[in-house]
């Protein structure tokens, strides 16, 4: 009896030392939540605007909800690269039905509803490549494409309002980018060192986290501080070549060339 089980003892001690010799680097899961809520906070940035369709509102947040609990988990990537680069690439064959179809019913009220349909078409393609792309990350070129979806995402939530919460989220993105690329980029380095990793859980990986978080935070609060100052000593004013493609034309404070006497429009 003892002798048979000591082969089952054996192979689960070695399978127990075998998972606590390659355990999960803290870096790496560091890396993996920042990523996540950069990535979630860029989507939801778009959806919070409430210009898209039900479905684009409904699906995006279920979706991150459950990349969330699975990444909580500690689960992997969920679909593979290539069936993830097969999905976008069907995606293209749905983009005019969207384009001339489902967007153009949501831009009839709109002052320009060509635009307007490209304008949301691009932005559910955006998204569900966004989405796809986060369910199948693997490498550092999946995770940089990823960055720059995520960046992407929030200068179309721009675009599509100009509330207050979008100043909200913007502050809360360059805290997560620049704690997201730091990670990205101590991650990359640390490929192939000979300097032991740490574990997610202990001390010295919460005073890394710690060190981290407050480095992106004073980080993104300069950068907002920076912004903020030139913004309001520059003029503002509408002019440029992309002016004449706005969707809701408006008047602006500041200094110009020309003055048009009885001209109407909403002032900022």
């Amino acid at each position: 009896m003892s002798a048979a089980a000591q082969p089952v003892h054996s192979s689960a001690s070695v399978s127990q030392a075998a998972a606590q010799a390659h355990p999960v680097p803290s870096i790496q899961r560091y890396f993996e939540v920042s990523l996540f809520l950069l990535v979630a906070t860029g989507i939801m940035a778009i959806v919070s605007t409430g210009k898209l369709d039900v479905i684009a509102f409904v699906v995006p947040p279920v979706a991150l909800v459950w990349k969330g609990y699975r990444l909580w988990r500690g689960k992997g990537p969920e679909i593979s690269v290539r069936f993830a680069t097969e999905l976008v690439l069907a995606y293209f064959l749905f983009f005019p039905l969207d384009l001339f179809f489902l967007s153009r019913s949501l831009a009839d009220n709109a002052p320009n509803p060509a635009l307007y349909s490209a304008l949301l078409a691009a932005v559910h393609l955006l998204l569900f490549a966004s989405l796809v792309r986060l369910y199948s990350a693997r490498t550092n070129r999946d995770y940089a494409f990823l960055c720059v979806l995520a960046v992407t995402c929030m200068l179309a939530s721009a675009i599509l309002t100009i509330e207050t919460s979008f100043l909200i989220a913007l502050a809360v993105f360059l805290v997560l980018a620049v704690s997201t690329f730091v990670a990205l980029e101590m991650r990359r380095s640390a490929t192939g060192a000979v300097s032991p990793q740490f574990d997610p859980g202990s001390p010295v990986a919460q005073e890394l986290n710690r060190a981290l978080g407050f480095t992106s935070v004073g980080m993104a609060a300069g950068a907002l501080l920076l912004g903020g100052v030139i913004f309001f000593m520059i003029p503002r004013y509408t002019s440029g070549y992309l002016s004449a493609l706005s969707l809701q034309p408006s008047l602006m404070t500041g200094f110009g060339d020309s003055v048009t006497l009885g001209q109407i429009g909403v002032i900022k």
